[in-house]
Parts: structure tokens; sequence; C-alpha cells
């Protein structure tokens, strides 16, 4: 019968501490790019209603009455 003993692989023991090492920055870049493309996002948003011009000020243009005589001179 064979033996159920298992001894650790040595390839596999070296890259368990890279792996540990590896996992930390990997997440911390997943979740900033998560939260930059949110940010992004919400620009892109408050862009668009700068740009539709709900939150711009009505102008009031002055109206000047001209003459009939000014208009024919």
């Amino acid at each position: 019968m064979p033996s159920t003993s298992k001894r650790p692989n040595p390839d596999q023991s070296k890259s368990s501490p890279w792996l540990s090492l590896a996992t930390v920055p990997l997440l911390a870049f997943l979740l900033s790019g998560k939260a930059l493309a949110e940010c992004v996002q919400e620009l892109g948003q408050m862009s668009e209603e700068l740009f539709r011009g709900d939150r711009l000020p009505n102008i009031d243009f002055p109206v000047t009455h001209t003459s009939n005589s000014e208009i024919s001179e």
C-alpha cells in the first residue's frame, strides 16, 4: 500500500511567501482602481450637469428698442 504521508513540494514552499507578499499590493491595487473608476464616473456626471445648463444662472439681456428711422438710415 502506498504511503499516505505527504512531503511538501520544495517549489511550492518557496512560492508561498512570495504569494502572500504579493496578495496585499494586488488587493490594494484593485481597491484603488475601483475607487478611481467611481471618482471618474462621478466627475463625468458632474460635468454633464454643468454643461446641460441646469446650474447656470439665467442672464437677462436688456431689450433695446430701435425706431424705424434708425433702421432705414
